[in-house]
């Protein structure tokens, strides 16, 4: 009778356990709809989430019912445990960051975090306290049916037949609705990932993972084929062979500030939704000083961003096992000194150890070396304060063994769960929440780091650029762009100097990214650009942005509004050819 009984409980478990999944299933699929803020059907097919994450539930319960296996029940429980585990991941995964559960964002957290990142991502949900409670209520519910059901002697023969038809039923439908997505994504070429049905989302991972593992990290650069070439130099990608561009020794001090996700929008002057006075000194800078109005990141997250930055090239990931020059190394061989300071840990993704191979700076510190030498603390999980950075680097630059030196500062305060310096009554009343108390402080500390810069004769003068940008655009934090996708948009790109004539010359709306920046810089110390390059100059007559948010999608702006494909499904003339530019600059597995 005891084990009769237990076999009972176990059997009810299971029946809750995929009623549970189901109806998490369903609202969570609608919470997604929520987060897109559109209905449309691309989003409403999230839904089929109701019964296709119960697809391997529904399959082992039906063993479990018509063979009485008490191990595919508790096969069930677990199963449903772990689809609700999944879904509450990708649902919050992609409510603080924005990406789906998917291989690249699994790679990616890999890759580019630590426990203190994931924790920082996934704030209070990080140790998914929800679930040992929701596995408390169904126990108690067990129990109590349990009980009902040897109370009331139910025939339990008719009401087993009546569960494995009923559960045959949502089977059909749960494999119906896997298949009528999978056809949905196949045929439209819509990538639905963030609402794909367990099943459909395990296959891509282990699909992914499986074609990754086939490939090893030597890459065979493929040549640019003169048809691909010729129509490069049409869209003024590439520079015409016989083009003689005049270079000019210009300045002496560059000083590239990174603010962590500054979305162009952010600036209250480029955005009238944003609260008024958030920005004073960035909107003060951006009109004083030429300012470019179109200019994207190459990539993102940092990692990539950075590389775009500093590599003119768009993918992190193949860069790390790639020999390539970097805009250090290229200033360098004119006598500049060159600096990578960050208040984030080197020990994510190993950036320390990538970075010293990649960026070759001649000094790189990140938070182990500022806490060593200068004794920094800690801030918040990320790293320390934008103000201890800038104080730090300050100091750093004042000893610089070189009257010329090149310096690249990637900020921190801005990315959630985000900080800021201490406010008054009055400015934390006019900025209620974290995320904007956090821009307030960040332009207030960036204008005190370059007012100090300023008043130092040595530091500044005609012969010294500071440029104030963002590593990528916003993918974090509250979306004041008004974007029903996460793609990478707008960042600031402002170029502070006294001698503002050299930059009148540049388009302000022309479009550009990232990887345009590092050629415009050795253009402007009379430097060689390196063949391995992907950017040009904004003194060229390129007027288009390329942006690679992960391999192997790419965007495309330009004049002619957005254009968005996959590498490898390129059509067309356009697309073909920038295809190959990506290939012969990366080769193939």
């Amino acid at each position: 009778m005891i084990r009769k009984s237990k076999l009972f409980f176990i059997r009810n478990f299971s029946v809750l356990s995929i009623s549970l999944l189901g109806v998490i299933a369903v609202i969570l699929a609608l919470v997604m709809g929520y987060l897109h803020q559109n209905y449309r059907l691309r989003d409403i097919i999230n839904l089929s989430m109701l019964t296709g994450d119960m697809l391997v539930p529904l399959i082992l319960f039906i063993i479990a019912l018509i063979f009485r296996n008490r191990y595919f029940a508790v096969g069930t429980v677990i199963s449903c445990f772990i689809g609700i585990f999944l879904r509450l991941t990708s649902v919050i995964l992609y409510h603080k960051s924005f990406m789906a559960l998917d291989y690249n964002s699994i790679k990616l957290l890999a890759i580019h975090t630590d426990f203190e990142s994931v924790q920082a991502i996934f704030g209070k949900y990080c140790y998914f306290w929800i679930i040992p409670i929701v596995i408390a209520v169904i126990a108690f519910i067990s129990y109590f049916c349990v009980r009902v059901w040897k109370t009331i002697k139910l025939c339990r023969k008719k009401c087993r037949k009546t569960a494995v038809i009923t559960s045959v039923i949502l089977l059909f439908f749960s494999i119906l609705s896997c298949v009528a997505f999978f056809i949905y994504e196949e045929k439209s070429q819509v990538v639905c990932n963030a609402g794909r049905p367990l099943p459909i989302a395990i296959y891509y991972i282990i699909k992914d993972f499986a074609d990754d593992t086939k490939k090893d990290n030597n890459y065979t650069k493929i040549p640019l084929p003169e048809k691909s070439r010729e129509e490069l130099v049409k869209m003024k990608i590439l520079a015409p062979e016989n083009e003689h561009v005049k270079k000019q020794d210009l300045f002496d001090k560059i000083i590239i500030i990174a603010v962590e996700s500054l979305d162009y929008d952010y600036l209250s002057c480029n955005n009238p939704n944003m609260p008024k006075g958030i920005t004073p000194n960035l909107d003060r800078l951006s009109k004083q000083y030429v300012s470019m109005k179109n200019y994207f990141p190459g990539s993102h997250p940092t990692s990539w961003a950075l590389t775009s930055l500093i590599l003119s090239r768009m993918d992190y990931e193949r860069d790390r096992y790639i020999a390539n020059e970097s805009m250090f190394a290229a200033a360098r061989r004119k006598g500049f000194h060159s600096y990578y300071f960050t208040s984030a840990s080197g020990d994510f993704g190993e950036n320390s150890r990538y970075y010293k191979v990649m960026f070759q700076a001649n000094i790189q510190m990140f938070r182990k070396e500022f806490h060593e030498k200068y004794n920094v603390n800690l801030d918040n999980s990320w790293g320390f304060a934008d103000r201890s950075l800038y104080a730090c680097s300050l100091k750093e630059l004042k000893k610089c063994p070189s009257k010329r030196f090149i310096a690249v500062i990637s900020t921190m305060d801005t990315h959630f769960p985000y900080f800021n310096s201490p406010l008054s009554p009055e400015e934390e009343k006019a900025f209620p929440t974290p995320f904007l108390r956090s821009l307030y402080s960040t332009d207030r500390e960036l204008n005190t780091f370059i007012t100090n810069i300023m008043k130092d004769p040595e530091l500044y003068n005609e012969r010294t650029l500071i440029i104030v940008t963002a590593d990528h655009t916003a993918t974090l934090g509250e979306n004041y762009t008004k974007r029903e996708n996460f793609n990478p948009a707008r960042i600031p790109l402002i170029f502070i100097t006294p001698n503002q004539k050299v930059f009148q010359k540049i388009n302000t709306k022309k479009y550009a990214s990232s990887i345009d920046l590092a050629p415009t810089l050795l253009d402007l110390i009379n430097a060689e650009i390196p063949s391995t390059f992907m950017g040009r100059s904004l003194f060229s007559d390129k007027n288009m942005a390329l942006v690679m948010p992960y391999y192997p999608y790419m965007i495309v702006h330009s004049e002619k509004g957005e254009k968005r494909f996959f590498l490898d499904d390129a059509e067309g003339p356009q697309e073909t050819a920038l295809r190959d530019f990506f290939y012969s600059h990366y080769g193939s597995k």
